[in-house]
C-alpha cells in the first residue's frame, strides 16, 4: 500500500509535465527510465473468483488473472460473466486494478434529464464502438466513437474532423442498471438510462 501511495505521489510531476503541453512522449520517456509501472487495459469477463477484494477475469481465450480491487474503483455490477473493461498496473509481480467498468450497465441509451422547455439530448452507446448523440431525436454527427481509459469515457470525432473537433471526456463518477454520473468540464452531471 506504501509504495502505491509513493508512486502516486512521484508520478504527481509527470502529470503536470503532460498538462503543460511537453507530451505524452516525454512522459513516456521518463516512465520507462525509471521503471514505473504503467497502466494497461483489458477486456474480459467476470469469473467465479471474484470476491469483495479481488477481481478474477476471464479473457477470450478462457485464461483467467486474478486482480486486487482494494484501492480500484468499480463502476456497475460484480456478476460472474459480465464483460468489463479493467484499466490496471502491476506492483511487485501483483496486478491491481485502478478501474473496472461493467459494460452490460455501460452498453445503453442514456438521456440527461431535461429541464422545462428544453431539449432531449441523449447519448446511445453501442457494443461496437459506436456513439450516437441525438437532440429532439435528430441525430448530432460531432462524435463517432467511444473508448473507455482509465473510467474516462471518450467521445472520438469522426477522423476527418479531428483538426476542428475535439474528443469530449466525461470522468465516470458511478454506473448502475438505471443511472450514471459523470464529470463534464466540471460539472456533475446525471445521465439516465433510455432503453
Amino acid at each position: 500500500m506504501k509504495s502505491l501511495k509513493f508512486i502516486f505521489v512521484f508520478l504527481a510531476p509527470f502529470v503536470l509535465l503532460a498538462c503543460s503541453g511537453k507530451g505524452e512522449e516525454k512522459i513516456q520517456e521518463l516512465i520507462t527510465d525509471l521503471k514505473l509501472p504503467v497502466k494497461a487495459d483489458i477486456v474480459g469477463a467476470i469469473g467465479e473468483g471474484t470476491s469483495m477484494n479481488m477481481l478474477e477475469l476471464v479473457d477470450a481465450n478462457g485464461d483467467t488473472m486474478t486482480l486486487e480491487t482494494d484501492n480500484g474503483r468499480f463502476f456497475g455490477d460484480k456478476d460472474v460473466g459480465d464483460s468489463v473493461i479493467v484499466s490496471y498496473i502491476t506492483i511487485d509481480g501483483e496486478l491491481i486494478s485502478s478501474t473496472v467498468v461493467n459494460m452490460k450497465n455501460l452498453i445503453h441509451t442514456w438521456a440527461m434529464e431535461p429541464e422545462v422547455g428544453t431539449k432531449t439530448k441523449y447519448m446511445e452507446i453501442d457494443p461496437k464502438g459506436f456513439v450516437h448523440i441525438f437532440v429532439d431525436k435528430i441525430e448530432n454527427l460531432k462524435y463517432e466513437k467511444w473508448v473507455m481509459n482509465d473510467g474516462m469515457l471518450i467521445l472520438m470525432p469522426p477522423e476527418d474532423s479531428l483538426k476542428t473537433v475535439q474528443p469530449d471526456t466525461m470522468e465516470i463518477l458511478s454506473l448502475n442498471a438505471d443511472t450514471m454520473k459523470v464529470r463534464k468540464a466540471g460539472d456533475n452531471i446525471t445521465l439516465w438510462r433510455y432503453n
